[in-house]
Formats: C-alpha cells, structure tokens, sequence
C-alpha cells in the first residue's frame, strides 16, 4: 500500500485556495471570488473553448487552467498595484508544491508553460484567464455597478488570440441572465400552470 501522506498534504493545500481572495476585487467593491472559484470556472471554460478548436489540448489546458494560481495559496492573490512593488517568488513556491506530487515535474512544467505563453494552450489559457475575469465583470456591470465597466476594458486589452477576442466581444454583447430567459414568455407568466 503506498503512502499516501504526500497527496493528503497536497490536497489540503488546495482545499486552502477557496478561502484565498481575489485581491482585485476588493478594490473593485462588490464583487467577490475565492481563487478556487476563479481556477473553476477557468478549467469549464477551458472545456467548452477546447471543443472549439482540434488543435487544442483539452486535458493539458485544463489541467493548466486548474493549476496556474496554486501558488497563490502560499503567495496570496496579488493584484496589479501589488505585483508593481512586490515580488512573489512563484518558482520556489513551484518547486516546494510539487514535492508532494507523484508527477511534480508535470506539475512544475504546466506553470512553467502557462507562464511563459507560447504554447498555443497557454495562450488559450491566458486568454481565459481574462475572459473568465469579463464575465465576472459583465455580471456586475448588468447589476448596476459602475466601476466594473471601466476595468473590463482594460481587461479586453490583455486577450491575444483571435478567439479569445471574438469570446470577449460576445460577453461585451450578451447579458449575463440572457441564459436564464431562453424559454417563451408563457413560461414566465405561468410556470408549470402551462401544462394541459
């Protein structure tokens, strides 16, 4: 039977991801986001865009878009004002995590990657990492928030790929409850009084 301390020891450290803030979002005010809810939804959207494309590695842009702010449990979530002055040394962090891993090296290379932005997953992820930001943004904006629009612009300026852009004009164009009402008018008005 093998020890399984390490992986124990793993998981309690990404168990910690949901109680780490997305820094930014303080600022912003209003919004709120664990940066395991934000690794989440990245690692869905990573899905739904892969099947878009057969180029796309579906499992290693997940798998990068589920790992690339696990460091952040040791670090902290650091937002653009913050990463101006201060200097997390992520690569040690790395390094330290994937000790507890029986594939570190995978582990250690995905971020790498992800860092580096080369690769065509990485860029993908990168990607999502902002559109996953916009659609936090667009919620908030079709709430009422007022600041939430401005910092999505900024946010439109960091995606690089061609679907990326088309993903961002889309949520620009869509309302975030535009899910909720697809069914017809008679639904609304009459729920399940509909039924003959």
């Amino acid at each position: 039977m093998p020890d399984f301390t390490k992986l124990v020891n793993f998981m309690f450290e990404v168990q910690l991801l949901s109680s780490v803030e997305r820094s930014g979002y303080r600022v912003l005010g209003g919004v709120k986001q664990s940066v395991s809810e934000h690794c989440f939804n990245m690692a869905m959207f990573a899905y739904a865009v892969s099947q878009l494309n057969s180029e796309i590695d579906t499992f290693k842009l997940m798998k990068m878009c589920l790992f690339h702010d696990l460091p952040e449990v040791r670090t902290g979530d650091q937002h653009y004002i913050n990463k101006k002055y201060v200097n997390a040394d992520e690569e040690q962090v790395i390094l330290e995590q994937s000790e507890n891993l029986q594939n570190g090296d995978e582990y250690i290379q995905l971020i790498r990657e992800f860092n580096d932005g080369k690769t065509l997953e990485a860029q993908i992820a990168k990607d999502i990492d902002q559109l996953e930001f916009l659609l936090v943004l667009k919620r908030a904006t079709d709430i009422g928030h007022k600041d939430a629009e401005r910092w999505a612009y900024y946010a439109n300026k960091r995606i690089k790929t061609e679907i990326g852009k088309k993903i961002a004009e889309t949520i620009e164009q869509t309302r975030s409850d535009a899910w909720w009402f697809t069914d017809d008018e008679n639904w609304w008005v009459n729920g399940n009084n509909n039924k003959e």
